[in-house]
């Protein structure tokens, strides 16, 4: 049994790594034939500068990241380097949960084209994605046993914060809102149903929305100040796939276009520019299923809330709301070039798919182990002790 679960772990990683191995040469010689690969040139063709501002600068950082490589390795090994890295830390995540893991939806969210494309190609976008694994796995130790480790959770939030500031944002909301929600006592109110707890949840969104209205003067101009930012940032590039035509100067613009710029912001380009342009519809259709693969392991996660109580308030008031958080601050950034909401969602991929994935199979693991603690004969004095992973 022992020698037949190492073999599977070793065959997990081996998998892992000889995808992203894969993947950083599909990204360096075929798919950048077809498309940019946004900064990776300018990444690996960095000089090595050890200033402060390579220091405090995320666009520098990861260019001294780079360049340090660079002085060693080839490119091309380079880029390797921070691809197997990552491939090692989703198995470091995972590697516990194999047996009760959702394989088929757990590989499909892997195999996405453009999740093997940005999460190989050198990039800020295969740092953040491994920093933000680390601060999702801290958030299951801390939802399931309240044992996060200090260093992982430091080393992910500092580094995803530098790579990816705005992404940050819901991230550390699940951190914060898992570990209160874990360590506050909530006595009789655990135990309410689903539906109670989705209408308390309705009931906090229309209060956030009340309080948002009420202070309007004091964050519209930071609003306006995201609006313009992230208009000027992608037009400011005559890309063939840049939306020109889009109305986008006040907040009433904002929420104008929300209905079907959110969702646009994460599928990539529409119907319509599909139709215009063929070579977008492979993009459309894995679009279209990384959008719906969102939605199912949310509906996945509410019917572990109904069947476990002591998951509701995880995830209908830590997850979710970080969900909506997440949606809504990459909303203005996916807006205006369908590549480049493509790009950057992959930052929130450990998000939208591996946590719930690793939520789920990690509560099996618990009870299947509790289940089979409790028939063991104990001898006296034994007291149960579940290791967290």
């Amino acid at each position: 049994m022992s020698f037949s679960l190492n073999l599977f772990k070793s065959r997990f990683l081996l998998q892992l790594v000889a995808l992203k191995v894969f993947g950083t040469l599909f990204a360096v010689f075929i798919y950048s034939r077809f498309t940019s690969l946004g900064d990776s040139e300018r990444y690996l063709s960095a000089e090595l500068d050890f200033s402060v501002k390579a220091l405090t600068n995320r666009t520098h950082l990861t260019e001294l990241f780079f360049a340090l490589q660079t002085q060693i390795f080839p490119d091309i090994i380079a880029s390797l380097i921070p691809s197997v890295i990552l491939g090692y830390v989703i198995y470091y995540v995972f590697f516990m949960q194999y047996k009760y893991l959702e394989k088929k939806i757990f590989w499909t969210c892997i195999l996405l084209p453009h999740f093997v494309v940005w999460s190989s190609a050198a990039g800020k976008e295969v740092i953040a994605i491994t920093a933000f694994m680390l601060v999702v796995k801290s958030c299951v130790d801390i939802a399931l046993y309240n044992r996060p480790k200090p260093a992982q959770t430091l080393i992910g939030l500092l580094v995803g914060l530098l790579m990816r500031p705005h992404y940050f944002i819901p991230y550390f909301f699940l951190l914060i809102s898992t570990y209160l929600s874990h360590n506050i006592k909530m006595g009789k109110f655990a135990k309410l149903s689903l539906g109670l707890w989705l209408v308390s949840l309705g009931g906090f969104l229309g209060l956030c929305a009340v309080v948002l209205t009420g202070t309007y003067k004091y964050w519209i101009d930071f609003l306006d100040y995201v609006m313009y930012m992230s208009k000027a940032y992608f037009l400011a590039f005559d890309a063939g796939s840049n939306r020109w035509d889009i109305s986008w100067s006040a907040l009433p613009d904002f929420f104008k276009n929300l209905w079907w710029g959110m969702p646009a912001s994460i599928i990539g380009p529409t119907i319509a520019e599909s139709l215009k342009r063929p070579i977008f519809l492979p993009i459309l259709m894995e679009g279209l299923l990384s959008f719906y693969l969102i939605f199912y392991l949310l509906l996945r996660l509410l019917k572990l809330s109904k069947k476990e109580a002591q998951y509701r308030a995880i995830i209908i008031f830590c997850f979710v709301p970080a969900l909506i958080l997440a949606f809504t601050i990459h909303y203005p950034f996916g807006l205006f070039n369908p590549g480049s909401a493509v790009r950057y969602k992959q930052s929130l991929t450990p998000l939208f798919y591996f946590y719930p994935l690793l939520l789920i199979a990690e509560s099996k693991r618990k009870k299947n182990f509790q289940v089979f603690n409790n028939n063991l004969i104990r001898p006296p004095g034994y007291r149960d002790q579940f290791p967290c992973s």
